[in-house]
Order: structure tokens, then sequence, then C-alpha cells
């Protein structure tokens, strides 16, 4: 049977119910094979663990899909390092003994698998602690060779078991993991249609932090249903002007159910602020209507408190240990930033019987060595190198307690950061350029221009890609082309070759018809017999400019993305200002004209269309066989370019 549903000004979605098996008909076929492991990173947590037999037990919780339970841990377990006869404990979250993993015996690094199908799971999720110990009878700690030992476990996944039911109600639409979610507004959606998809894209990543969710925008003319995923983990979303606004589930409770979200002007636009957080999770019905939303303005200034930040912890040492704190550039809300200085204040167990010391670093930068002595307060300042500021800013602070010699072992000693520390950062543009100021450059508010309608689709993915890597909600702004350029605001904009390289001169690399321009050193002009897609960025004045454009197939910037959304860090891990994608589907990364900070025009390893120095020429194989490059053996003067001295 054929059921249809209308939506107004959208499409015809018809969903066709299975036929009913004849009476007595035995089923047959093979048993559909077991759902795969979802990777920790899939999770928002680490695909890592290293363990340290000084340092306390490592709790963590596991993101659980809706309506099922954690079946098996596995991943791979190293030697441990200056220790024997050390495993692993892990238990739950209530203290129930699930197993261990136990280490090699020899320097291979083996598979491990751990059931987990007496884990207690619960509103977060299931929560895991893990101990390194001593092998047989428990214990405080292994034993040890050298002064502390260490082991790692690494590609860590999970596997579940159940069944994940299909959303009946607004509340369980969006359960606490999912892998992907598509929002439809027709192939010519209308500039409200786009600012609301643009905002839920970045509500609702915001909400999954840290699950690296991929949002789609889909602009064709009709939605069609994302293919199924393992545990239910795909979402379907439709936005849709009516003069009757509200949020609805359709064909709740079938796998094919659909969120409309319906709405004139600001009428629509106020329904996606349901999902600004979980408060959706009241709306237990199929239906809802957002009457009225206030937008409570984000705390913009240069210093922030660690409480704030979120930077506080407490850590128990032995010897020596490592703590991890770090903050992300975004919630200060004043864009890029040129430095950072701290004020860290922390408490610690009193010494007076050996010597301690704290290390702080900032990247590879030691930033200065204080003493920890018998008063147990600490109360220092110092400054984050330049070459250290990105978009999420990491410190490491290394604190030693040692005994004096012919002393006893020290006892464990507790080092507290206090929330009261501060952040001080300066505003600016002249340290960190190209993708390492993403998403810090649009945060919060930033513009967003497209020449096309359905073009919008490509800004939704770089927005996406931007809210999984910021604590801070962003707040895109769409607008025209003359305004968005006119603007001094952060600028995403998505445009084809000619339209940019009118309204963004700077850019490092301009696409006209066939042919680019690569606007380094030295300027040289290519002829592409091939289709390529852009994704760059430039500094333009005081703003950044993230652009996005493609000559004949704009498919390669989807594959751009998907490059991206493949490495670890995604903006942080690119160098440079180019992410290039040739006829072939292959990205590269390049470094053309900004992104090292004073680096600039470093090439990048592994591309050599062009040569710096000797601008020598070679084929660009990484791009495609398809695609060749043929360099015009003459160098074209730019408008705003001095003559030559004579």
């Amino acid at each position: 049977m054929m059921a249809c549903l209308r939506i107004a000004s959208c499409a015809i979605i018809c969903v066709e119910s299975p036929a009913e098996p004849a009476p007595g008909a035995a089923e047959t076929g093979p048993a559909p094979p077991p759902p795969p492991a979802i990777s920790w990173p899939q999770l928002g947590l680490s695909g890592e663990m290293t363990f340290e037999s000084t340092e306390a037990p490592k709790t963590l919780v596991v993101p659980v899909p809706a309506g099922m339970k954690p079946a098996e841990l596995m991943g791979q377990v190293e030697p441990v390092s200056n220790a024997s006869n050390c495993r692993i404990e892990v238990s739950d979250g209530e203290r129930k003994f699930l197993g261990f993993i136990a280490p090699p015996e020899d320097l291979t690094t083996v598979p491990f698998t751990l059931d987990l199908s007496q884990a207690a799971v619960g509103s977060r999720g299931a929560e895991l602690r893990f101990a390194l110990r001593q092998d047989g009878p428990p214990a405080q700690e292994c034993t040890q060779i050298a002064e502390s030992s260490s082991l790692k476990l690494d590609q860590l996944a999970t596997t579940f078991e159940g069944s994940s039911p299909a959303p009946t109600t607004i509340a369980d639409f969006l359960p606490p993991y999912l892998s992907r979610i598509v929002i439809h507004v027709g192939n010519n959606p209308s500039t409200v249609l786009q600012q609301t998809a643009l905002n839920l894209v970045a509500n609702l990543t915001h909400l999954y932090r840290p699950l690296p969710i991929r949002i789609d925008v889909d602009t064709s003319s009709s939605p069609m249903q994302p293919p199924p995923e393992p545990y239910g983990a795909v979402r379907m979303i439709t936005i849709r002007e009516d003069q009757t606004g509200g949020i609805s589930v359709v064909d709740p409770g079938a796998s094919e159910a659909t969120l409309v979200i319906a709405g004139k002007g600001d009428q629509l636009l106020r329904q996606v602020e349901f999902f600004a957080d979980r408060r959706f999770e009241m709306a237990q019905t199929t239906s809802a209507d957002v009457q009225d939303a206030s937008s409570f303005g984000k705390t913009v200034g240069t210093v922030k408190r660690f409480g704030e930040l979120g930077m506080t912890g407490e850590l128990p040492i032995l010897g020596t240990d490592t703590m991890y704190l770090g903050f992300d550039a975004s919630q200060f809300g004043v864009g890029p930033i040129d430095s950072a200085e701290v004020n860290l204040r922390a408490r610690y167990t009193p010494i007076d019987q050996g010597e301690g010391s704290v290390v702080v670093r900032a990247g590879s930068a030691v930033v200065g060595t204080w003493p920890l002595d018998r008063s147990g307060d600490l109360d220092i300042t110092f400054r984050v190198p330049a070459d250290a500021i990105q978009s999420n800013v990491g410190l490491a602070l290394d604190i030693r307690d040692l005994p004096r010699q012919g002393n006893a072992p020290a006892n464990h000693i507790t080092f507290a950061v206090q929330p009261e520390s501060t952040v001080e950062v300066s505003s600016g543009t002249q340290t960190r350029r190209g993708f390492s100021v993403l998403p810090m450059a649009f945060s919060p508010a930033f513009n967003v221009a497209v020449d096309e309608p359905d073009k919008i689709r490509f800004a939704a993915a770089a927005i996406n890609l931007m809210g999984q890597q910021t604590a801070t909600t962003l707040k895109p702004r769409l607008t025209t082309m003359d305004a968005g350029t006119q603007s001094g605001l952060g600028l995403l904009i998505v445009a084809n070759g000619d339209q940019l390289s009118r309204r963004i001169p700077k850019l490092p690399l301009t696409l006209s018809g066939d042919g680019s321009e690569v606007n380094g050193k030295p300027v040289t002009e290519i002829e592409l017999n091939g289709p390529i897609g852009v994704v760059e960025t430039a500094t333009d004045g005081k703003r950044t400019v993230l652009a996005i454009t493609a000559n004949q197939d704009w498919g390669l910037v989807d594959k751009g993305f998907d490059y991206i959304r493949t490495l670890k860090g995604q903006w942080g891990a690119l160098s440079g200002d180019v992410v290039a994608t040739g006829a072939a589907g292959k990205a590269v990364n390049l470094t053309i004209n900004q992104g090292g900070g004073w680096q600039d025009f470093t090439p990048v390893r592994g591309w050599a269309i062009w040569a710096w120095i000797s601008v020598a020429f070679a084929s660009a194989a990484v791009l495609a066989s398809a695609i060749v490059l043929v360099l015009r053996n003459r160098r074209r003067r730019r408008p705003d370019e001095p003559e030559p001295s004579q």
C-alpha cells in the first residue's frame, strides 16, 4: 500500500507499506550481520587512552544509542613499559567489575575484546572506570621496575545490542546519539528558509558536541530519506514555509518518521530555538509550537575565569604526572586573538620533605618553571607564545614531587587548579592566519553570503564542521553578496569564481571558467582541463573570509568537506589556506599565501604544481591523471600591483 503525505511548497513524500507475508510463509535467507562497532571518535571520545601506574583511575561516559545497551569494548593494547604483572581493570559507574584487559607478554601490540553487557546504563550513557592494576589479586599499583609504568589502548570502539525504536514524539526524535541529520529546504529556498536552516545546523551541532554529528542541508526538489544507518542513527528534518507554525513528527513510529518545522518569517525562525538545548525533551507529544523565544546575548570580553572556560581540575600525583588544560578561543567572542596572558592559581599538598616543581608547556614551547614548596599555594603569570595561539589553545602542566635522596618515596600529593584563575586575550589578526584561525574568527556572529539559494548547503557544511570545534553556538547571519563583502564582519561566502574574484581580490586561488590563478609567489596562471572544487581562506582587511567555489562540478566541494571530516582535528589539522579537489575526487591541502603565521608561501608536502623559487612546473598527479595543467609562459600583473622597477 502506498501512503502519501503532501507537504506544502516542498514535495510529496510517498511511503510504501511492506506487503503482508502469506500465512504460514517461512522466513528464509541468512541472518543479518551484527551491527558494526562505533569508533570512539564517532562517539565524541578519544580513540586512545594512556594509563600511568601512579595516576588515579580514569572514568568516562560512553554514549549509548536509544534503546540499546553496550555489548563489547574492542581495540588494541600495547605492551606495558617499565613494569610487569600488570593489567587494566574495568568497572562500571556502580563499581561493578566488568573484566580486565591484559597486555601482551612480548613487545607486540595485540587486539582485545571486553564484554560490556553487564554495564549499567544511565541517562548520559554507560560510565566506565579504568585502572592500571597488578595482575592477580587487586592491588594499588603494578610491580614497578622503574620510577613509573604506563600502558596504552588505541583504536577503541564499542558495539551495541538491542533494538533502536523509531521516533514517536518530538522528545525522542533527537536521541543522545546520532551520526547524521539531513535537513530538507527545497531547491529554491527563500531567504528565511536559508536562515532557518543555518540556525538549526548551528544549534544542533552545538547540542551534540562533542559528538561529531554530520548535518547536511538537502536542496533537492523532493526530500529523499537518507539511507539507514546502524542503531537508527540518522534523522530527517523538513523546514517549510506555512501560515500555521509549529513543530510536528510526521509518520511517528515508522522508520521514515520526519520532523517538520513550519512557519512564516520570524515565526519560522523562532521554532528552531527549541533546539538550542535539550528543552525539546519536554515535548513528549507529536506536535508543539514555540510561541516566543528570547535571545540572551553571549558575554563578550577579553578576560575570562578558568571556571567559565571549563579549565578546572584536580590530579593526584606520586612522583611525576601531567595535567592537561585548554581553552577555546571562540568563548571570548572577540574573533581571532594575537596573544593570551594566563594567571594560574592552584592549591596543592604542601611539600616539605623533598622537592617539587611545575613546568608549563604551550604547544612545543616551555613557558616557565616554578617551585612547589610547603606553602601549598601557586600563583603564577605567563604569556602563551604567539605560535601556540590557535582556535583551541592547549596547556600542559608537568608536576613533580620528588623526595630527597635517601628518603622513602613520597606519598601522593593533590594538585588542584582554582576556578578563579584567569586568561586575558588580545584580539587581532597578525599572528595566525589561514585555516588555523577557524573557528575562532567566526565566533560567535559572522556573515554568510551565497550567489544562488541552492548553494546554502555548502555554507551549512562549513558551519557544521566549525561548530564541532567550538564550545560557543555559532550565529550565522545570512546577507546579500554586496552587504557581506562590504561589512567588516567575518564572511563565509559561496559563489562562482568570477563573483569571488571581483569581490574578494586577495583569495589565494581564483577560478575563471576552466582556468585558475594562483596568487602566491609567483602569481601563476593555470589552465585546467577538468573541474576543481576549492575551500579557501584569506584575510581581507581585519576580517577572515572563508570562500567556497568550484568550476563545472560542485560535487567536488562535497569531497573536499569529506576530506576535512576525516582529519583528526578537522580545521585544526589543516595547514595553509587552500583545500583543492580535482576531477579524480582527491583533495589536497595547500599553503599559498598564509596559514603558517610567519612562514607564508611555504610549500605543502605532496603538492608540486608550482615551485616557489624556480617557477618550475610539474604535473599534479595527486589531483588526477585526467587533469592536464598547462602553465602559460607569461606572468600577468595584477591591477593593484605596482609597475616593476627599471
